[in-house]
């Protein structure tokens, strides 16, 4: 063998058409940058049991390089003709001005382009180029990625339409376009749409229906624009929404009950609308954040506020004492934390009080004890001192829950006068459980 390697220094053999051809073979599988696998190359290569070193050796040669092309054509990206095209309808569009991010839009590869990016498919940017004016939309269907804030779009006619065409958008941000949602969508065909930020427009209008039919919409920001009339019942079609922002619009009215049925909403912002609302039940669900300080603000004829068993964290704002209508406060199971606001004396309407199962500390403040109080909840929190000497003028209490806290010093002997009237009365402190239901007293050790 070493023979024969040494004679083939001197006398090297042309490469034989077969091992050309099967260099050949090897090309990129797409004009993606995928290459084809190797193993379907080693029979091409090693298939002829006559096939000398050299052979093998120009063989692999070649392969590296193609190799070496096709990743690089990988790590780049590959413009894909009917995308280069769309995008040159964009450019060449009637009404288009000169602007410097298109200076780029020149060659073949449109992946080099300024704001075009392609990673497996097509993806644009167009944001903040307040010098492009688009009057027409064309996109390849391909698109998942579309990023166009601050591109004015207050001459395009075909916006939605065209959008509309895209059944492989993921994202699109179309914020601050001067965008107009003028025309009828029969059919949503955005199937895959899952992030949708239409934010600082000036609508003027009420919500669109077709929006409530992006069954798949994760995140939804439809804040700062001019939205008018109530919000539908139909957002509750959006059961996998996470995000929705639906502030600072001309929004009035009630928050429908279908709000309740978001069952992934995880953030929720209302503010400076003009809700009318009575009621706002979103317990159950996966909310995040602090309870807005404003609240009573966007919210102010408030009655009834279930946000319990939500991950709330944050302290109670004493805005909630700013709700005069308040009858019913349940706040429940969240991560609220430090003291009890001590603003709620002038709540003369509130009824129910439910702050357990939170990590509140502090005292009990004086101002809970509201003379329409007729059921007040603090268990399983880290609430100290003495037992409220107060509470005992709550003439019409029923049910109070001190249980699983901190309380200290000696059982108020105003409790056993006050058991004919307590339906259910439960606190744990110091070493004793009570556990009342009308006369009835149970004494445990804890």
């Amino acid at each position: 063998m070493a023979k024969q390697l040494t004679g083939m220094q001197h006398t090297p053999k042309a490469m034989p058409a077969r091992a050309i051809e099967a260099a050949e073979d090897v090309k990129c599988a797409s004009t993606r940058g995928r290459v084809e696998r190797r193993q379907e190359l080693v029979p091409a290569l090693m298939g002829s049991a006559t096939a000398t070193v050299v052979e093998i050796l120009a063989i692999l040669i070649l392969l590296q390089s193609v190799l070496f092309c096709c990743n690089r054509a990988n790590v780049n990206g590959s413009c894909i003709k009917i995308e280069r095209e769309a995008l040159i309808k964009i450019k060449a569009s009637h009404g288009i001005n000169s602007s410097y991010s298109l200076l780029s839009w020149v060659g073949d590869n449109c992946c080099r382009w300024e704001g075009v990016t392609c990673d497996n498919i097509l993806d644009l940017y167009l944001n903040q180029d307040r010098k492009l004016t688009i009057d027409s939309l064309h996109f390849p269907p391909s698109l998942k990625y579309l990023k166009m804030e601050g591109v004015l779009l207050d001459k395009c006619d075909n916006c939605l339409q065209s959008i509309n065409m895209l059944p492989a958008l993921l994202e699109l941000s179309m914020s601050n376009c001067e965008l107009s949602l003028t025309g009828h969508v029969s059919h949503v065909n955005l199937t895959s749409l899952q992030v949708l930020d239409l934010s600082y427009n000036n609508f003027n209008s009420t919500i669109p229906s077709w929006l409530f039919n992006i069954s798949n919409l994760q995140h939804l920001d439809l804040s700062y624009n001019a939205f008018q009339g109530s919000l539908s019942t139909e957002i509750g079609n959006l059961n996998s929404l996470a995000f929705l922002d639906l502030s600072y619009n001309s929004l009035e009215g009630n928050i429908p009950k279908t709000l309740n049925k978001l069952c992934n909403l995880s953030e929720l912002l209302l503010e400076s609308n003009k809700f009318s609302a009575s009621i706002l039940d979103i317990s159950n669900n996966l909310l995040h954040g602090q309870i807005p300080r404003k609240i009573s603000k966007t919210m102010p004829n408030l009655e009834l506020l279930f946000l319990s068993n939500n991950y709330l964290n944050g302290t109670i704002p004493a805005s909630l004492c700013s709700l005069g209508r308040l009858e019913i406060l349940h706040l429940s199971t969240n991560h609220l934390s430090g003291r009890i606001p001590s603003c709620w004396g002038n709540l003369t309407y509130l009824r129910v009080i439910d702050l357990s199962n939170n990590m509140l500390r502090g005292r009990v403040p004086m101002s809970l004890a509201a003379q329409s109080l007729v059921s007040l909840h603090l268990q399983n929190n880290n609430l100290q001192g003495k037992i409220l000497m107060s509470l005992r003028h709550l003439e019409s209490l029923e049910t109070l829950d001190l249980s699983m806290n901190a309380f200290d010093g000696f059982i108020p002997s105003w409790i056993g006068e006050n058991l004919s009237k307590y339906s259910v009365f439960t606190p744990i402190n110091l070493k004793v459980r009570f556990l009342c239901s009308f006369a009835f007293l149970l004494l445990f050790t804890y």
